[in-house]
C-alpha cells in the first residue's frame, strides 16, 4: 500500500503527431527530459476527487465516490516491486496480486489511476481548467420530422461514438484528453495511445463547445501500470490542422474562437468546483439558474472567508474524512480563493467579459513547511495545502 512518500512518475515516451491521412503518423518517440511527475498520496486523492466531479449530474455522491476511489487505488499501489532483484527506488508499482482482483474492482482502480495521473500531468503541463467532455460540448440539435428520421436518430445515439474523457484549457489552448490506465505490456500501451488518438481525439476535433469554439489540440495520456521501471506515462499529442500555429499568430477571428472555447471549459470547471464547495446556487446559475440567488450566495461566501496561508483568503467547503493508514486519519477540505470565486462568477456570467486568469499552482509539498521522516511520513505537521492552477485546492488536516 502507498499512503506516504513523494514518488516519481516517469514520462516514458511522448509521441508527437506528424500528419493525419487515413491513419495518424507519428514522429519518433521522445523520452521527455527534465524532472518526472512527482506525486504524493494526498495529491492523488485530491486529483481523483477533481477528476470525478460532474456537477449536478453526480453531486455529493460523486465527490465522495471520487475521493473514496482514490484511497482504494492507493491500496493496490506499492513502493516496492515484487522481485527482490529490483533495488528500492523512488517509484510506485501496481501490486503483484492485482491480477487476482475481481474485474469490476480492477477496472475501477485502473481507471482511477489513469484519470488521477492525467489530471496531475495536465496541471503540470500548464493547463488550469478542466471539464468532462459531455459537460463541455454544445447540446445536440434535435429535429422532429418523419418516423424514419426519428428511428435513424435513435439508432445513432444507441451506438455511442468514441469520445475523449476530458477537455482541458490553458490561457491559450484547449486540449481534448483521454486518460487510460493499462496493465498491458509497454508495446501494447504505446499502440493504444497512438491508435486511440485518431479514434477518440481527432474524430472530435470539430465538435462545438458549449460557449462556442473548438479545441486546438488533443492528447492521450496512458498510465502504464506493469512496467518494471514503475508506473509511468506514455502520451500521444497533436495539434489540429486549423490550429497548427500558436494562438499568438492566429487571425483575430481564430483568437476569438479559441477564447470562447477556453471560457466553455472554465464555465464547466467552476460549475463543478462550486458544487464541490457546496455553492449550489452559484453552480446552478451557470446552467440556467436565477442570478439573484447566486449573488446572495456569493455575498454570504464573502462573509465566510478564512486565511490558510499568505496567498489570499479562501472560501472552504465541508471537510471529508480520509484514512491514510500509517499516516493516520486526516480530513480533506476543498477551497477556492475568494478573488478567483468572484472573478469566475462575474466573468463567466457574461459572454463579453474576458476569461478567468489562472493562479500559481501549489502542487508541490514544501519541505520547509512540512516535517517529513526518512520513510516519507509526515511528522508533526497538522496541515498540508494543495492548489490547482484554477485557484481551487484542498486543505488536508490531521485528525487529533
Amino acid at each position: 500500500m502507498w499512503f506516504h512518500g513523494i514518488k516519481d512518475i516517469p514520462r516514458y515516451e511522448h509521441y508527437r503527431l506528424k500528419q493525419v491521412r487515413k491513419k495518424a503518423s507519428w514522429e519518433k518517440p521522445m523520452v521527455p527530459g527534465g524532472t518526472p511527475l512527482s506525486v504524493d498520496p494526498m495529491h492523488f486523492i485530491y486529483a481523483s476527487t477533481r477528476a470525478s466531479i460532474l456537477g449536478q449530474k453526480v453531486g455529493l455522491r460523486g465527490q465522495l465516490a471520487g475521493q473514496g476511489l482514490g484511497a482504494v487505488a492507493l491500496c493496490y499501489l506499492t513502493p516496492r516491486f515484487a522481485s527482490s532483484r529490483i533495488k528500492p527506488s523512488n517509484k510506485i508499482f501496481l501490486h503483484h496480486n492485482f491480477s487476482h482482483a475481481k474485474d469490476f474492482i480492477g477496472s475501477s482502480i485502473k481507471g482511477t489511476i489513469g484519470a488521477s495521473l492525467a489530471y496531475l500531468e495536465m496541471q503540470d503541463q500548464g493547463y488550469a481548467w478542466c471539464g468532462h467532455w459531455e459537460d463541455c460540448i454544445a447540446p445536440a440539435v434535435s429535429t422532429i420530422s418523419s418516423p424514419a428520421s426519428t428511428l435513424k436518430a435513435t439508432s445513432s445515439t444507441t451506438a455511442k461514438a468514441p469520445t475523449p474523457d476530458f477537455v482541458f484549457a490553458s490561457s491559450g489552448n484547449v486540449c481534448l484528453v483521454d486518460a487510460k490506465g493499462s496493465a498491458r505490456t509497454m508495446k501494447e500501451v504505446r499502440l493504444i495511445a497512438k491508435n486511440e488518438w485518431k479514434r477518440q481525439i481527432y474524430s472530435n476535433r470539430l465538435t462545438q463547445l458549449s460557449n462556442g469554439g473548438t479545441a486546438t489540440e488533443g492528447r492521450i495520456i496512458a498510465a502504464t501500470l506493469v512496467n518494471p521501471g514503475g508506473v509511468g506515462l506514455v502520451t500521444a499529442y497533436g495539434r489540429f490542422p486549423s490550429a497548427a500555429h500558436s494562438s499568438a499568430t492566429l487571425a483575430p477571428s481564430r483568437v476569438s474562437t479559441t477564447s470562447k472555447a477556453i471560457k466553455s471549459v472554465q464555465k464547466v470547471n467552476f460549475t463543478n468546483a462550486f458544487y464541490l464547495l457546496g455553492l449550489n446556487a452559484m453552480a446552478k446559475h451557470f446552467i440556467g439558474g436565477p442570478v439573484s440567488q447566486a449573488r446572495d450566495e456569493l455575498n454570504n461566501a464573502r462573509l465566510s472567508v478564512t486565511d490558510i496561508d499568505d496567498f489570499g483568503a479562501v472560501y472552504t467547503g465541508a471537510p471529508r474524512f480520509i484514512d491514510l493508514d500509517g499516516q493516520g486519519a486526516w480530513t480533506m477540505q476543498t477551497f477556492c480563493r475568494i478573488d478567483v470565486l468572484e472573478e469566475a462568477f462575474e466573468n463567466l456570467s457574461s459572454d463579453d467579459a474576458p476569461a478567468v486568469a489562472e493562479t500559481p499552482p501549489i502542487l508541490a509539498l514544501r519541505p520547509e513547511k512540512i516535517d517529513i521522516s526518512g520513510d516519507g511520513r509526515i511528522k508533526n505537521s497538522d496541515q498540508v495545502v494543495l492548489q490547482s492552477r484554477d485557484g481551487v485546492g484542498a486543505i488536508f488536516k490531521r485528525v487529533k
